[in-house]
């Protein structure tokens, strides 16, 4: 029998054994991975080096204009020096003025910025300088050595030289021009220009930089270790010129590197080893001079990149080889596959022959192509199924028709979808449940039908029936108890809510009673020592406390009969004066100093509520602090109002020790209180904080200075 059923663990077991056996990689991946990587980092590598290049000739430009304007800007003045009267009447000796002369260039070089301007007679010989204050004057020096002194008298033009001073060690850049008097040579005017400005700008910057002369000398650098060494030999001639010349006096050039190497793809740079870096130098002539400028960087700079793009190229080739290996692996799998079919049909039937369900195959029409020993055994009852015999399924399954059969077909998704019903062969039926499968059987489409006995099922169905219905009655038993015992506390509950209640309104009038009694016991103590002095104010508060407690009521009223509550503007600022008001005697009986802190401006907000509610929440605030300063020996209470960001901010706070931490989170839930008992039920603040809620308002506490601080923030209208 031939099916296109999933391949069985067998077959992928010796599929993946021969894979496993010819997963060597082969070499030809290996050597173009590995190509990949060296021409890839070697050519990240001339990359970086180009463009390390091309970014040395940018700012070698920059370098090159600021030297050349640090030496344009005084090309002028020797010749300009040269064609001054007084100078020339000095150096004829027809004026004895070398003081004023002396004066006269010190005042030249300090406004042009030279560092020293000097003028030498025809000998050579310095008669006036800028620095003849200094111990380093150059007085009496005879330069007639110096090229830019006999250059300026045989050539008759300027010269520019670069050298070591003789007297001040100090390297220079020298602009000299010859002084003629009738077309006689008289002298030479020279301006020296250090050029420290220059190194020093140049030693900041992030590049190094060296300009080297006609010789090969290192004359200007940002590496001080670097001047006065050579970049090229110097031949026996040359080093007798700078003897003579004495260009660098005290020194002996040498070679700045050990060896160089010239990159081939990149003519102006080279590879220098100095000491123990390698260096990579970009060369660039400097126009209109005979000097050359270098710019240095160190070869370990550009390491660390091309490090980095070698290993991100040996990652790439690595996965580009584990996806060929993997790919390689699943092609070989298919292979193997394909191979395997024809051994995985044969234990598939031997498989169905001997599995505990029965299996049969039918044609689309019904007909029973095969069947094994178990569909045998629960179908025909033992009889055997010969090749050829004209039987339907139907005929076999209590199945309606054939539609019905093949209906679970196209129902089913990533499993068989089974359905139930029972044999029509035999004495007593056998409930049993089956599932429809496409198959491809002698290369036509078939189908290929489970069968499973689950007489032993419906059996625990039926047990199962029964136990339910039993539960069943006993849950129902169960809910009537349980809705008696739910009456039993819907009436105790009822009963602790009328207690509740009952302290909210004892609560509510208790603070007027007090003040009332307070107001009394003040009268009575007046009447009997016959003190009439602030009595008619203490009998005037008798009114308002007897209206609040008829207002406290109107409300109560208000809640159990639901009536509409009247909203209206409310200046917080009168509610409070009016509280401390109420509460005055209590105040003095106690002897708390009570302070007021308003910021409110002339024309100050209002906010929208029910007065009495209000009045409620700030009594019940300054009742809590007055509680909470009864033991202090210097009871304070500091109310604040002010207004912050559109809203009305009342601040009560007291010195009466502050709030243990462990009921801060707390303190607003009902009947949670820090007093002892008889002295409060814990609903005041419970009761403040919803009508500041009710209000669109906040109510907040924080321990501050000793003591507690509620803050009341309520929206303000304008």
């Amino acid at each position: 029998m031939t099916t296109n059923s999933h391949p069985d663990s067998g077959s992928n077991r010796v599929a993946a054994t021969a894979v496993r056996k010819d997963s060597r990689l082969p070499l030809a991946w290996v050597l173009l991975a590995v190509a990949f990587v060296l021409l890839g980092t070697a050519g990240y590598y001339i990359g970086k080096v180009a463009s390390l290049a091309q970014e040395n000739r940018n700012s070698a430009v920059i370098f090159k204009q600021s030297l050349k304007a640090s030496i344009d800007q005084f090309e002028y003045l020797p010749a300009l020096l040269a064609r001054d009267e007084r100078l020339r009447d000095m150096l004829t000796g027809r004026v004895n003025n070398q003081d004023f002369i002396n004066q006269y260039l010190r005042f030249t070089a300090e406004r042009s910025g030279a560092d020293i301007v000097y003028a030498m007679d025809a000998r050579g010989e310095v008669l006036a300088a800028s620095n003849y204050l200094d111990n380093s004057s150059f007085l009496d020096e005879n330069y007639a050595f110096r090229p830019y002194f006999h250059r300026a008298r045989d050539f008759r033009s300027r010269q520019f030289y670069f050298a070591k001073g003789t007297t001040t060690g100090i390297p220079g850049f020298f602009i000299s021009a010859p002084v003629f008097e009738n077309d006689e040579f008289i002298g030479v005017v020279t301006v020296k220009l250090e050029l420290e400005s220059l190194t020093r700008s140049w030693e900041s910057a992030a590049q190094r930089v060296m300009v080297t002369d006609h010789r090969g000398v290192v004359i200007i650098t940002s590496e001080p270790d670097w001047q006065y060494q050579l970049i090229a030999p110097l031949s026996l001639q040359q080093r007798e010129q700078l003897i003579s010349e004495r260009q660098f006096p005290d020194e002996d050039p040498a070679m700045l590197f050990q060896k160089s190497a010239s990159l081939g793809w990149f003519s102006d740079t080279d590879l220098w080893h100095i000491g123990r870096d390698a260096w990579l130098v970009n060369h660039s002539p400097i126009e209109g001079m005979d000097w050359t400028m270098h710019q240095v960087k160190r070869q370990s700079e550009l390491v660390l990149p091309t490090m980095v793009c070698f290993a991100v190229l040996t990652l790439v080739a690595v996965l580009w080889l584990l996806f060929m290996i993997e790919r390689r692996k699943k092609a070989r799998y298919r292979a193997s596959i394909r191979q395997a079919e024809t051994q995985r049909r044969e234990d598939l039937q031997r498989l169905i022959d001997n599995i505990h369900i029965g299996v049969l195959v039918c044609s689309a029409d019904g007909r029973i192509s095969s069947m094994n020993d178990y569909a045998e055994n629960l179908l025909l009852a033992g009889a055997d199924f010969r090749d050829g015999q004209q039987v339907s399924v139907v005929d076999l399954l209590q199945i309606p028709s054939l539609q019905t059969l093949q209906s679970p077909v196209a129902l089913q998704q990533q499993a068989p979808q089974y359905a139930e019903t029972w044999t029509r062969i035999g004495g007593q039926p056998v409930p049993v449940m089956y599932a429809v499968s496409p198959v491809v059987y002698d290369n036509r489409e078939h189908y290929l039908v489970t069968l499973i006995n689950i007489a032993k099922r419906k059996r625990a169905e039926d047990e199962l029936v029964k136990l339910n219905a039993s539960l069943e009655e006993t849950i129902s038993e169960r809910t009537r108890e349980l809705e008696t015992a739910q009456q039993a506390l819907l009436q105790k509950s009822k009963a602790a809510a009328l207690g509740k209640m009952a302290g909210t309104i004892v609560h509510e009038l208790s603070q007027p009673l007090s003040a009332m009694n307070s107001s009394v016991a003040a009268l009575e103590y007046k009447l009997k020592r016959e003190n009439w002095q602030g009595a008619a104010q203490s009998a005037s508060r008798l009114k308002p406390l007897s209206s609040k407690m008829e207002k406290v009521v109107r409300m109560l009223k208000h809640f159990s009969y639901g009536e509409s509550e009247q909203l209206e503007a409310i200046d917080l600022l009168a509610v409070v004066e009016q509280v401390v008001e109420v509460s005055a005697d209590q105040l003095t009986e106690r002897g708390v100093q009570l302070n007021i802190h308003q910021q409110l401006p002339a024309e100050h907000g209002k906010v929208m509520g029910s007065a009495l509610k209000l009045d409620l929440a700030v009594s019940n605030l300054l009742k809590n602090a007055l509680d909470a300063v009864a033991d202090c020996a210097e009871p304070t209470i500091n109310i604040g109002l002010r207004e912050d960001n559109g809203e009305l901010l009342l601040t009560m706070a007291d010195n009466g020790g502050g709030i243990d931490s462990a009921i801060m989170g707390q303190l607003f839930n009902p009947y949670v209180t820090t007093k002892e008992v008889g002295k409060g039920i814990g609903l005041g603040l419970s009761i403040t904080q919803e009508i500041v809620q009710q209000m669109q308002g906040t109510l907040d506490v924080c321990n501050r200075d000793g003591g507690a601080c509620f803050t009341l923030r309520l929206p303000l209208i304008r």
